[in-house]
């Protein structure tokens, strides 16, 4: 059994997070999700708090998107952008058009902006 494993089956889903993100590195959101199951599986999407109609991912649970952001502010994990080939490779993507470049004044629908989990900030 993975440390991170471990980590899920004694409950603490934040550091299981962390924990992947360092042994895999450049984590797709489709990966997380695949890998934490019924935890990260949901109604919910996980958007910039910057600008309200970018989405980094969608179908995730609360719970799942509200440790993602705290471990985002806290600085355990940062957002990195990735390739829509990334997402291909692990079997899922959003149907949403993807973000090119930022108009003034943001988006006025949503658009996705394909990001991965890493540990290392920009």
């Amino acid at each position: 059994m993975d440390k991170y494993q471990e980590l899920m089956a004694a409950g603490d889903m934040k550091a299981a997070i962390v924990e992947y993100v360092r042994t895999r590195d450049w984590v797709t959101f489709a990966e997380l999700k695949s890998r934490f199951g019924e935890y990260a599986k949901g109604e919910c999407s996980l958007g910039s708090p910057k600008n309200a109609n970018v989405v980094y991912w969608s179908g995730i649970s609360e719970r799942f998107a509200e440790d993602i952001n705290s471990l985002l502010g806290a600085g355990k994990v940062f957002l990195h952008p990735a390739t829509l080939l990334a997402y291909l490779a692990d079997g899922e993507v959003l149907t949403l058009p993807t973000v090119k470049r930022l108009p003034k004044g943001g988006y006025k629908k949503p658009h996705w902006l394909p990001a991965c989990l890493r540990l290392v900030e920009l």
